[in-house]
């Protein structure tokens, strides 16, 4: 079995791609390839397609290094470096035994990420957009092949979605939504500069609450894109279990910030309501996006 070295900056100005690997490969008459990552580029993406050979993509580094360094330990050269002997052994095993690595919650590097934009001119809304996200990696699709892309996430989603209904079949779908992000509610309105006469055109029906910014709509996150000096915050939680809980809100803060809560703790009841203001202080300015947590933890263990 030959092996070819993943040369990254190929595939991104497209002067090699995996067909012409594979293609090459037949004309060679290889038994089969191996295609590692390049140290030099790093890690890549592998998009895996129907291979008319047999060949394994190896985009790890770290793993691609662990197979180079046997096979050049099993291969002889001469005193001019020319290859005399090849001893290294490679075998096809079983393929749809799942490899369960990393950790969530991790974004392809392909998907979107917030803030979210909101015009042409790549203005920032205080929300952070996409707030659900689903595995849409390599998923074991239909017709028996691995696919990437929001076709593959968007069946994820919906699976959620049609157990949340199956549950709680009287939500609505922005209560399922909340389920799944913890709340959501009316972003169209709380855009600045927005004209009211706009959304009722686009949505069947005028705003029902007053104009306010994005950054205190009811999310479960909170997002402030350009922060000066500090600001205030609201957030509104709703128990939907069947008894009282007590909960305690602790503060992981975003680099340079301080972040207050009020009240620190509460006492919510079924079907009852609690405001949750949010104070955001500048301590040291930073130049890019920094993330914290806000953690409420219930007295039965909700989180």
């Amino acid at each position: 079995m030959e092996h070819f070295q993943g040369h990254q900056k190929g595939f991104l100005n497209d002067t090699s791609t995996l067909s012409n690997i594979i293609d090459t490969a037949k004309a060679l008459k290889f038994e089969g390839f191996i295609l590692t990552a390049n140290p030099s580029y790093g890690d890549y993406i592998a998009e895996p397609i129907p291979f008319a050979i047999s060949g394994i993509l190896i985009p790890s580094v770290a793993d691609s290094e662990v197979i180079m360094q046997y096979y050049e330990k099993r291969t002889k050269r001469d005193e001019k470096g020319t290859v005399t002997e090849f001893g290294a052994w490679a075998s096809t095993g079983e393929g749809r035994v799942a490899s369960f690595k990393g950790r969530s919650p991790v974004v392809s590097r392909f998907s979107s990420r917030g803030p979210d934009i909101i015009d042409a001119n790549r203005s920032l809304a205080d929300v952070l957009k996409p707030d659900i996200l689903a595995p849409g990696h390599q998923i074991w699709g239909h017709n028996f092949a691995l696919l990437s892309g929001t076709s593959m996430a968007a069946p994820h989603v919906a699976g959620i979605a049609a157990l949340i209904k199956q549950h709680n079949p009287s939500w609505t779908p922005s209560m399922i939504a909340s389920a799944i992000t913890t709340t959501s509610s009316n972003f169209l309105c709380s855009l600045p500069n927005i004209e009211a006469n706009i959304i009722t055109t686009a949505t069947g029906e005028p705003c029902k609450s007053p104009f306010d910014y994005p950054s205190n709509l009811n999310l479960p996150s909170v997002t402030i894109s350009a922060l000066k000096g500090s600001i205030y915050v609201r957030r509104t939680v709703m128990n939907v279990g069947n008894s009282t809980e007590t909960y305690l809100g602790s503060v992981l803060a975003p680099n340079g910030t301080t972040v207050n809560l009020n009240p620190t703790w509460f006492t919510i009841s079924p079907q009852g309501t609690q405001d949750l203001d949010i104070q955001i202080n500048v301590v040291r300015p930073m130049e890019d996006f920094h993330f914290g947590e806000i953690v409420l933890t219930g007295s039965m263990d909700h989180i």
